[in-house]
């Protein structure tokens, strides 16, 4: 009792992730920081464990982001990042091709020490570095509401009446 290990742990409630536009903008700092850490131009390869279904999705998002990032493909990649599923019971990655580093892309409180070990070696096994750890987490979306036609959302900030290039204090 004292320990706490006849407690049963649970995952908190997940957070409000915000809308559509926010989620995309933390997708593009994340590929934004892969850029800026990255020691040369080229491929990633994204690793995800096979079964995580909240990593694959955030993964597949992720990819979908650096395609349409046009200062990464200005660099000549057509495809910057290429996503793999790996087994964590006998994990394979494959063998370093044009790739820069591998990415991993995993749910929190999902995968034991030993399956995220056996992960990272089957990286450095098949001659890639791991440049970096994405840890997606479940979120719930903001419920979309439905407001009457030509009625502002409440938390819309008010038209100004002098004119829309006034500049003044916080709102």
């Amino acid at each position: 009792r004292l320990l706490g290990v006849d407690t049963r742990w649970h995952l908190p409630t997940p957070r409000m992730s915000g809308d559509e536009a926010d989620r995309r903008i933390r997708y593009r700092r994340v590929c934004a920081r892969l850029r800026e850490q990255l020691p040369a131009a080229g491929q990633l390869l994204v690793v995800v464990p096979d079964g995580d279904e909240i990593a694959r999705r955030a993964a597949g998002q992720l990819v979908a982001e650096a395609e349409s990032d046009p200062s990464w493909n200005s660099s000549g990649t057509e495809h910057p990042l290429s996503l793999v599923g790996v087994s964590v019971f006998r994990p394979l990655v494959p063998d370093r091709g044009t790739e820069s580093g591998v990415l991993v892309v995993l749910s929190a409180d999902c995968w034991t020490a030993g399956e995220l070990a056996g992960i990272a070696e089957a990286c450095a096994d098949a001659g890639h570095e791991v440049v970096g750890v994405v840890v997606a987490g479940a979120v719930r979306a903001h419920p979309t509401r439905t407001r009457p036609v030509g009625r502002p959302p409440r938390h819309a900030t008010p038209s100004s009446p002098v004119g829309g290039a006034v500049r003044g204090g916080s709102v």
